[in-house]
Parts: C-alpha cells; sequence; structure tokens
C-alpha cells in the first residue's frame, strides 16, 4: 500500500482538484454497528482499516489487509510525521470519535481556528490513500455545544453535547441532542435539558438502520439509579421514550436490525454479570456471566455479541467471555498479547480502550499507561482478534508510534 500512496501523492500534485459537487449520486451508508458510539475511532473499507488513537492522536493510520502494511496515512514520500499539522496524515483538532467511510473517502470532525481567533468545529473528508483533503463545511451549531458523542449515520451527523453551566449559583449540565445534515444546514435539536450536576448521568448512543437510540443512565445523590432509552426514528422525526425503570444503571446497551434492544448489567455483591432483553418494556433476562472461578466484572454489548470482562491483574491483560446474544460461548479465556513485547517500559494499567466486534472478529485499541515514560511517549495499539474454535488469532492493526509485534 505505500507505493499505492506515494504513486496517489505523485498524481495528486501534478494534478488540479475537481471541485465537482460534493453530495451527487452518493449513498449514504449506516454507521459501522461494531465501531459507531464506542471510544474508538476506527473504519473500515473493503481494502483497509483506518484507525485514530483517542490519547496519542494527532495523525491517522491505515492496515493494508492484502499486503498486512501499516502506518501513518500519508502518501508523502518526504513526510517524516513528525509535524502532525504538515502531514496529510493530520487528525489535529479531532477530539470524540467520529471516522467514517463514504464511498472512497473518509470522513470526520475536528475543530479549528478561523482567521478570527474563534474555534469551529468542521466536517473533513480525504480520499483514503490521503489525498484530497477539505473541509466539506462548518457545522452550524448553537452557542456553547460542546460535543461528547458524534456519530455519523445516514445523511446526517447526531450529536450529544453536555455543557457544564451555573444557574443561581447550582452548577447544572445543559444537555442536548443534536442533528446536523452532512452537506450542511442548520443543526436541528432533537432534545434539550438540563440536568444537576450532582447527578451523575452517563449517555451511549446506538444507531441501526432508521433509528438512532439513546440510553440515559443516572445517578442520584442517594445512591438511587435509573434509565431511560430513547429512540428517534430518522425519516419521521419522532423522538421517544421506548423504555425506563428506577433500577440500577445499564453498564451498555445495543439494538439488532430487527429493532431489539438488549442492556447488560455490572457484576455486584450478590449477583454475577448479567445480560438482558427489552420486550414490551419489561426485562427478560438472558443469561449471567459467572463461572466456578471468577465473575466477568463488566459485560459490553457489540454487534450481536457480549463481550464479559476481568482482569486479576489491571497492568496485565484482561479474561474475556466472548458470546452471542443467544447466550452460546464463542470464547472464554485469556487475551493473546504478543503486542506488548514492543512496550518499553513498566506497564501500571493495560487500558482497554474499547471492546467491539461481531462474532468473526473482535477490535480493542489499547492505549496502555507506562510509569517510566512522559505522557506523550506512551504508545497506543490497534488489534483485531480473530474468533476461531482454537481461540483468538491476534493481529496487530495499527500502533502509534509504528512498530513490529516483536519490535
Amino acid at each position: 500500500m505505500k507505493k499505492i500512496l506515494v504513486i496517489a501523492f505523485i498524481l495528486f500534485v501534478i494534478s488540479v482538484l475537481s471541485c465537482a459537487p460534493k453530495n451527487s449520486a452518493v449513498t449514504y451508508p449506516d454507521s459501522d454497528p461494531r465501531f459507531a458510539g464506542q471510544l474508538i475511532d476506527a473504519a473500515e473499507s473493503a481494502d483497509a482499516y483506518f484507525w485514530r488513537p483517542t490519547i496519542y492522536g494527532p495523525l491517522f493510520y491505515y492496515y493494508d489487509k492484502s499486503t498486512g502494511e501499516s502506518g501513518v496515512l500519508c502518501s508523502d514520500p518526504n513526510c517524516d510525521h513528525t509535524e502532525p499539522e504538515k502531514c496529510l496524515g493530520s487528525a489535529q483538532g479531532t477530539g470524540c470519535p467520529s471516522l467514517t467511510i463514504i464511498g472512497d473517502r473518509l470522513f470526520w470532525i475536528a475543530t479549528r481556528q478561523k482567521q478570527d481567533k474563534s474555534y469551529v468545529y468542521s466536517i473533513y473528508s480525504m480520499r483514503t490513500d490521503s489525498t484530497g483533503r477539505r473541509i466539506e463545511h462548518d457545522l452550524e451549531l448553537p452557542n456553547n455545544t460542546t460535543p461528547q458523542i458524534i456519530l455519523i449515520h445516514g445523511d446526517s451527523i447526531y450529536i450529544y453535547s453536555l455543557f457544564d453551566t451555573v444557574e443561581s449559583g447550582v452548577p447544572i449540565n445543559d444537555v442536548s441532542l443534536l442533528r446536523v445534515p452532512l452537506y450542511g444546514g442548520e443543526a436541528t435539536t432533537i432534545t434539550r435539558f438540563e440536568n444537576p450536576a450532582s447527578e451523575f448521568l452517563d449517555v451511549k448512543v446506538r444507531a441501526m438502520g432508521d433509528s438512532l437510540y439513546y440510553l440515559f443512565s443516572k445517578g442520584y445523590e442517594d445512591g438511587a439509579e435509573s434509565n431511560v432509552i430513547f429512540r428517534y426514528d430518522t425519516v419521521s422525526r419522532v423522538f421517544e421514550s421506548v423504555y425506563s425503570d428506577n433500577g440500577e444503571a445499564i453498564r451498555d446497551f445495543a439494538a439488532d436490525e430487527n429493532g431489539c434492544l438488549y442492556v447488560s448489567y455490572v457484576a455486584r455483591e450478590d449477583r454475577p454479570a448479567r445480560v438482558c432483553r427489552i420486550e414490551n418494556g419489561n426485562l427478560v433476562k438472558l443469561f449471567d456471566f459467572s463461572d466456578e472461578d471468577r465473575y466477568s466484572r463488566y459485560v459490553r454489548l457489540s454487534d450481536g455479541i457480549a463481550i464479559g470482562e476481568s482482569y486479576d491483574d489491571y497492568a496485565q491483560m484482561p479474561t474475556l467471555w466472548i458470546r452471542r446474544l443467544d447466550g452460546s460461548t464463542l470464547f472464554y479465556g485469556k487475551l493473546p498479547d504478543s503486542f506488548t513485547n514492543s512496550i518499553h517500559g513498566t506497564v501500571t494499567f493495560i487500558n482497554a480502550i474499547a471492546f467491539c466486534g461481531d462474532d468473526k472478529y473482535i477490535f480493542i485499541s489499547f492505549e496502555p499507561i507506562i510509569s517510566d515514560l512522559d505522557f506523550h511517549e506512551w504508545p497506543a495499539f490497534f488489534i483485531r482478534y480473530e474468533i476461531t474454535e482454537n481461540g483468538l488469532i491476534e493481529t496487530l492493526l495499527c500502533s502509534a508510534p509504528p512498530v513490529s509485534i516483536g519490535g
């Protein structure tokens, strides 16, 4: 892929870019249910994977499926990538994960400084060979919009914003859900409300077909908890509650193609972690995550699977229990860790940012905390685990800075 990138760069330099309509004859794909709404900035095309570390994140990286080559997504043969602002693979200004592929272009949201020194959120795009970078447009957002989750789905950008403010001396969270046309136009407020800052609020977003689902889990000062799941119909623009309770906080949730909702709960002293399905507004337990030796402390839900996660030592790899939503086991055991051979220093926290995938592959972004290194020297890794009958097959897709397994 490196040769292809260099050739593409040469053609880009000597050619004049056309300014064809940016949204003509474009098919708007749904967001990838494996990555969308997760704490992982990744996308997959037919030929490659693309990734940005969430902490060490000024550059985009690629992995070529056919050659196994990986590195910074930059086609300039003279660039050493040490000055991200000058590199074609620059991801500067990027905060919330938003990387998406539409046609042959990568799209993402980032902030930039305008000539008047103010900052604005803009949608960027470039070809998957890193050429043809452009700003599609600046997002027309309400004042004080502070994105926490960004999801590009179909022909729109969906934003969950939380802005901390004070009213009459009381700290308040100004919460809003927004929809912005992908190719320009004012933002539409789906809903907006105020939440007392003293009440913990956890929000997750999932998308499937014509539906977006928003989970609001709250924790109150007296220890009580509650959950509400809303559905937003992207066609009719109807926003409605589809589930609510005053029970314990939901850890994660997912939706399938039929609109069925699944939720997971962490392990507690009196019971193991569990997965439930919501049926007619009621919780139906599907299965627990327990065995004779341990509880899976956390359970993450992804595209048709549940991933139970437990640690004996947070500086080492976790044990995973990967199951389909019918309860059948795909894998149980310690994660392979060949990529850690390239880490120089003492790992104090393995720091798995996100676990996601389907019944074929699991993707994990690791950003280990190294006590011997400065924060800016901490490495990051994007790993794919293939699920087979004989266990998991580990592939290092990308790393920042780039390394080879065992290197």
